[in-house]
């Protein structure tokens, strides 16, 4: 590491110390933050892969884009009173960055527009606080200005005006909107001095957790995987590190191996996520041993036991480097997981085989406020979000509801149309928590408990994380209401094809857990789906959703009357027939079942391929590919997944 690369001083430890100073001497503005966070012109702001290419831009030249660019948005925005709210609308880019700066600097406040809200929600923000104007990747807000950022970038790469004269309009509030997983949505300020303490507090982070502020082959690279909308991402993913000048590793796309293939190739360090994409590593890794037999199971088990009975750091490296090498490989250093709850479980398996996933706490409304900073992988593992910042205090109060207050929480929030400033007063989080030798557990949420008819409650966050049910591959605890009354639901996602005989088998392993859960009085009805408990666009499970969607009749069920032989067979058959049409591009309703891939339908290697990918992906089935090819007909593919899933 060169000491350009730290501001011109020795240690890593003296540019953060010296860095912070000249930001809480300052006057705590957007303003000063901006101009501190790209004045280390030369270091590597963000990186990309275009092809097998990696695509770098300095700190400088992202700064030198925003200067540019500016101008011309502030003339594209005159007739929209200076102050308002602007609407940012964009995906994860380094173009996301350089505009919310820009709308800043003109003057306006972002709005940090949530791109996985429904339209409803989204245009019943845009109308209830008055957004005239939205900068989007290309969407097209009806009945307000809309902004395309490539044509506001273009029009400043061109020259064809010398935009508005934005000099001393530089506003200092941004708004980060709620995750949407509440029934109406809030809108969180946030001024500069409210992230300066951010910032602040990540130093503090560092001091306390050595771990956290390692680099791998003098590099700190951090993948950019939640949103830049979101407070987690925003505040601990950009701010802490954007602050300190280090690495924004973006991805392509958020398919598994895209992740892995960016995380390698660019030698991430950090990697920040929610329990979604945990969950779906930890489910992959035990999927892998499955296939690998017993003995490899049970010999990775044995592994598993010792490093937790030992906490031994070095056992854990050399036992498990082939481990670390299919997951994530060499370069990682810390990793977090926030935004809802996880399971101790998963969080136990990445300390245990070498990594450092620590469990963190935030909200929308306040910030990040805690993480785990112990060492010790019992600690780790057990659930705990650690002790609140220096900057912020935590308290509870006789319902076991967390309350936050800070320097760092958000200034100001809106719901409903009306206005609340926090200011020195507590904020309730609605969290359930326990506190144990100074360290928080957050138990779930107070308005996702269910209470049935006979008074006994339940915390479904607490139930699910201990919940492994063989053959479901997701599973949710809600409440149905039915006369009045209230009855837990155990919603279990399994696979569409299954057939009646498995589902029954399915059931009994749920009957089992919630029996050693002692939940069996309490849970008195187990409903399977076939579609995803969770959308693509959601990243935490959406309880209210999940639930009015079962009450209505919108959530598509699966029981014994539906799963019989001839219905999986034609859902089957048809999904494989859909297979065969994408990957050759010939009509679905033009292949026969006996129609060969090559010969008849005219596929390519390559598109049998691709074909094989696919049900892959779709049966967790794959295909025999000999080199005269393979199951060539729906028929005989059909036959061939049946008999394996």
């Amino acid at each position: 590491m060169s000491r350009s690369e730290f501001g011109g001083y020795a240690t890593i430890k003296r540019y953060v110390r010296e860095k912070l100073k000249k930001l809480l001497a300052s006057d705590r503005t957007f303003s000063s933050l901006y101009a501190l966070m790209f004045s280390e012109r030369d270091n590597v702001m963000a990186e990309r892969t275009d092809g097998n290419k990696i695509i770098r831009t300095t700190y400088g030249e992202c700064y030198d884009r925003i200067e540019k660019i500016s101008p011309v948005l502030g003339a594209a925005l005159e007739n929209v009173a200076l102050g308002s709210m602007v609407g940012l609308y964009m995906d994860n880019s380094i173009e996301w960055i350089q505009a919310m700066w820009a709308i800043l600097q003109c003057g306006y406040r972002p709005l940090l527009l949530n791109m996985r809200l429904d339209d409803e929600r989204l245009y019943g923000v845009l109308r209830d606080y008055d957004v005239k104007a939205v900068v989007s990747d290309g969407r097209i807000f009806d009945g307000r200005l809309s902004l395309v950022f490539s044509d506001i970038a273009a029009a400043a790469d061109g020259g064809e005006n010398g935009g508005a004269d934005i000099t001393g309009r530089f506003a200092d509030e941004l708004i980060v909107m709620s995750s949407g997983t509440s029934p109406t949505v809030k809108l969180c300020g946030y001024r500069g001095e409210n992230f300066a303490y951010q910032i602040s507090d990540s130093v503090d982070i560092i001091t306390r957790c050595k771990q956290v502020k390692k680099h791998f082959e003098g590099k700190l690279k951090l993948l950019v995987f939640l949103p830049l909308y979101h407070i987690f991402g925003l505040a601990a993913v950009y701010m802490w590190f954007g602050f300190f000048s280090r690495t924004f590793v973006f991805l392509k796309d958020l398919r598994p191996d895209t992740i892995l293939y960016t995380v390698k190739k660019h030698k991430v360090t950090h990697i920040f996520a929610v329990p979604l994409f945990w969950n779906k590593v930890y489910d992959g890794l035990y999927k892998k041993l499955a296939e690998l037999g017993e003995k490899t199971e049970a010999r990775f088990a044995k592994g598993l036991r010792i490093a937790e009975k030992t906490g031994s750091k070095l056992f854990s490296k050399l036992a498990f480097g082939e481990v670390r090498e299919n997951l994530f490989g060499g370069s990682i250093r810390f990793m977090i997981s926030g935004g809802g709850a996880i399971s101790p479980k998963v969080l136990g398996l990445f300390n245990a085989v070498g990594y450092r996933l620590a469990n963190g706490y935030g909200m929308s409304e306040v910030g990040i406020t805690s993480v785990e900073l112990s060492g010790s992988n019992k600690v780790l593992g057990s659930g705990s979000v650690g002790k609140p910042f220096a900057h912020v205090e935590y308290s509870v109060n006789a319902d076991g509801e967390l309350l936050v207050r800070g320097r760092s929480s958000a200034s100001r929030i809106w719901q409903d149309g009306k206005e609340i400033t926090l200011g020195d007063e507590f904020y309730n989080t609605r969290d359930l928590v326990r506190v144990e030798k100074g360290r928080y557990y957050i138990l779930g949420r107070m308005d996702d408990m269910i209470v049935d008819e006979s008074g006994e409650n339940i915390n479904p966050d607490w139930v699910e994380s201990r919940m492994s049910i063989d053959g479901a591959f997701e599973h949710c605890l809600v409440g149905r209401v039915s006369d009045g009354k209230v009855n837990p639901v155990l919603i279990l996602r399994v696979s569409k094809y299954i057939s009646a005989e498995k589902l029954k088998t399915v059931r009994k392993n749920a009957e089992a857990e919630l029996s050693r859960l002692s939940l069996a009085g309490f849970v008195r009805s187990i409903v399977f789906t076939g579609e995803p408990i969770m959308r693509d666009d959601e990243i935490k499970l959406n309880r209210r959703r999940i639930a009015a969607a079962l009450a209505d009749g919108t959530l598509s069920l699966i029981d014994a009357s539906s799963a019989t032989p001839e219905r999986i067979n034609d859902l089957l058959c048809d999904r494989v027939r859909a297979a065969f049409a994408e990957a050759t591009g010939k009509p679905a309703d033009e292949i026969g079942d006996d129609d060969h891939f090559f010969f008849d339908i005219g596929g390519s290697s390559l598109d049998y391929f691709s074909f094989v990918s696919a049900v892959r992906e779709e049966f967790d089935v794959s295909l025999p590919v000999s080199d005269n090819g393979g199951l060539a007909t729906v028929r005989e593919c059909c036959e061939y997944i049946r008999s394996n899933i």
